[in-house]
């Protein structure tokens, strides 16, 4: 986990979208440079299967407030405030993955996660490297830098990054944390996705199975082939493991 809390954990009101109308609940929470609407695929499937979710956009992200603070407890302190809790399924990708686990780790707030290659641990990130990250990039550039995308994958990812906040890379954003400890110790079914090493993952082979040794309910896939976005260039594989865990 993060070390200690953050100086002032207020939760702000998230900007949400849903699709369905089900009766189990799913939450999706996003990554770093993304927002609620880059999951136009996850959420109509999963609502297909009798869901109805829920796809926030990260305080920082969308149309969510901007805020002095951007620390994994913020971030977390924000889902717990949607009031919805537990969720029957809580689903996260990079930063999102490692909020998820976070809040998922601390009480009753999901039945089951999947967190596809999360930040299990990470580091102060100064605000040059987010300035790289952020701002106006185009369609064509996201497309060249990931050439198995589907095009709707690269709209939503262009539109997303122009309302990223930049002040998220200064201040106390992403004070150090290490959730390993928290993947050998949650008390609810895990799907840990990790990506392939050779293609920029995030999680170590030896972390996932490492989490997957320690504690029975963690599931480790090593999605071999696949970079950090494996729901966008490995979407077949990855909704048959989704929805597979997720029934």
């Amino acid at each position: 986990m993060s070390e200690g809390p953050s100086p002032a954990t207020t939760a702000v009101a998230l900007a949400t979208r849903s699709w369905g109308d089900g009766d189990r609940r799913a939450l999706l929470v996003h990554g770093l440079t993304s927002d609620g609407g880059t999951w136009w695929r996850l959420g109509p499937a999963l609502a297909d299967t009798g869901y109805t979710v829920t796809a926030v956009d990260l305080r920082g992200h969308g149309d969510s407030p901007r805020t002095p603070l951007y620390s994994l407890d913020d971030y977390a302190v924000d889902l717990d405030a949607l009031g919805q809790t537990p969720w029957d399924l809580a689903i996260g990708h990079s930063l999102g993955g490692a909020v998820v686990l976070a809040a998922a780790s601390a009480g009753a707030f999901a039945g089951r996660i999947v967190v596809e290659d999360p930040w299990l641990v990470t580091f102060d990130l100064d605000r040059d490297h987010v300035a790289n990250i952020t701002g106006n990039a185009t369609e064509a550039e996201i497309m060249q830098q990931n050439p198995a995308w589907p095009d709707e994958d690269v709209a939503a990812k262009a539109a997303a990054i122009r309302k990223v906040d930049p002040n998220i890379g200064h201040g106390p954003f992403l004070r150090p944390w290490d959730l390993r400890p928290a993947l050998a110790t949650i008390a609810i079914p895990t799907l840990l996705m990790g990506a392939d090493p050779k293609r920029g993952a995030l999680v170590s082979i030896e972390d996932g199975e490492a989490a997957a040794t320690a504690n029975p309910l963690v599931t480790y896939t090593l999605m071999s082939g696949f970079g950090h976005s494996i729901h966008r260039e490995g979407w077949e594989t990855y909704w048959n493991l989704v929805h597979t865990f997720a029934e």
